[in-house]
């Protein structure tokens, strides 16, 4: 008795196998795939070129503002300076010329005396010199030799009005007390600095008067 014929099993494929791809199979994706046109490399290095000079023009300009910040805070502070160290000497000197064998300050030309004390109580005299801007030189205020101001910096006349000027302030005509009062009024300005793209100017302008000190006439 013949056997019937057994039927062809077939098995389906376990999940997760891959068949091994075929020749006409790696060609046809080859042939599908699609590279960068060179109008888009140059599209995106044009947009990369931007960004870049974008990012870098902003951060020049950052630092330019700090830079000239920079400049302005110093030129307040070395005008403060001055303003300061002058106004210690002449608050310090002589108040009440009635009493004193001399003036306690004096305004010559561009020169300022001063007849003051120093901490301990005894007398000394300073001068500091206003020395106009001369060529390639800047302006400056000496002080016993030195410039109270950086190479970085010029002083320079407000027009016509001088950098020291002596008044005298009558505060009693009955009783005919006079006080000494100085005048102190300057421009300062930055000289060959490449900091800042202009010229940083701040004007400086007070009034100062002498102030008596017990033991001091």
């Amino acid at each position: 008795m013949n056997n019937p014929t057994s039927p062809t099993i077939r098995t389906s494929p376990k999940k997760g196998d891959r068949s091994i791809p075929t020749s006409a199979t790696i060609e046809h994706s080859l042939l599908t795939q699609r590279g960068f046109t060179l109008i888009e490399v140059l599209v995106a290095g044009i947009i990369f070129a931007l960004t870049i000079g974008i990012a870098i023009a902003s951060f020049s300009s950052s630092t330019t503002v700090q830079m000239k910040n920079q400049v302005i805070r110093e030129v307040a502070q070395n005008g403060r300076y001055i303003i300061e160290n002058i106004s210690r000497d002449v608050k310090l000197a002589n108040a009440d010329i009635r009493y004193s064998d001399y003036d306690a300050f004096e305004v010559v030309g561009n020169e300022l005396t001063i007849n003051t004390f120093d901490q301990s109580g005894n007398r000394k005299t300073v001068v500091y010199e206003y020395i106009p801007p001369q060529g390639e030189e800047p302006g400056k205020i000496m002080y016993d030799g030195y410039s109270l101001t950086h190479e970085e910096y010029s002083i320079e006349q407000v027009g016509d009005d001088p950098v020291f000027e002596q008044n005298i302030y009558n505060p009693s005509e009955s009783l005919g007390e006079i006080q000494p009062t100085l005048k102190i009024k300057f421009n300062i300005s930055t000289f060959r600095d490449g900091r800042a793209s202009e010229t940083i100017s701040e004007a400086f302008e007070t009034s100062v008067t002498t102030r008596s000190y017990p033991g001091f006439n």
